[in-house]
């Protein structure tokens, strides 16, 4: 059994993509990206770290159907790189996984009756160092399905909606347990980057679902932090 990092990017050079790569290197066998159309050279950094880089023709699809992509990534790309039982973690170009996953690894891929593992976030909020705690952002309360085993008889899809369609598909089979691992995400690290993403968050989702539209309105409220370190 195999363990295969598998990624959407798109023009990430210039935030985490090194660092990231550098660290999932460590623990995976493999690493395929899926490249939503770039302008920079995140598909050179990427191939320099060792990762298997596929492109589409289309354009960017990321902020208009997500879900496209993702299907595309497990339906006609990740067949290709993995073999029954191997297992697949979805990460994005801005996470890295905490020392315990790197210690659990070996014993987690060998469970013979588990399928999918949920994995902690903590969401720095402002500095690597400082993580939000306030609502939605609560680590507590985001426990979120990021390793599964592959198997090739399942016709893998996720839901039709254009953002937040999941990084597993919809039916990645179980049973699913939490691996007890935590993964920092470094989306919100530099606060010089919130304005452009909380603008393009409520532009491109007009109609978002309840619980993802308090999640927006959050991003403008003052933040609760505590500090931490991965």
């Amino acid at each position: 059994m195999k363990l295969i990092t598998a990624m959407i990017m798109r023009n990430e050079a210039d935030r985490y993509l090194t660092e990231v790569l550098k660290e999932a290197n460590r623990y995976s066998d493999k690493i395929v990206i899926l490249d939503d159309n770039s302008t920079d050279n995140s598909i050179e950094i990427a191939e320099k770290l060792k990762a298997k880089v596929y492109t589409h023709n289309d354009e960017s699809l990321f902020w208009k159907e997500e879900h496209t992509l993702r299907e595309y990534l497990w339906r006609e790309i990740l067949p290709r790189e993995v073999e029954t039982g191997d297992w697949i973690l979805a990460l994005d170009c801005d996470e890295i996984l905490g020392e315990q996953f790197r210690i659990s690894k070996d014993i987690l891929l060998r469970q013979e009756n588990v399928n999918t593992y949920f994995f902690q976030i903590w969401e720095a909020w402002g500095a690597r160092n400082q993580i939000r705690i306030d609502g939605t952002w609560n680590p507590a309360g985001k426990h979120t399905p990021m390793l599964t085993r592959f198997l090739p008889q399942v016709n893998y899809q996720f839901p039709s909606i254009g953002l937040h369609c999941g990084r597993l598909p919809m039916n990645a089979q179980g049973p699913a347990i939490p691996s007890g691992c935590s993964v920092l995400h470094l989306g919100w690290a530099n606060p010089d980057e919130h304005a452009d993403k909380i603008n393009k968050y409520t532009e491109m989702d007009k109609n978002p679902h309840p619980t993802m539209k308090a999640h927006y309105e959050s991003m403008l409220k003052e933040p609760e932090t505590v500090e931490w370190f991965l």
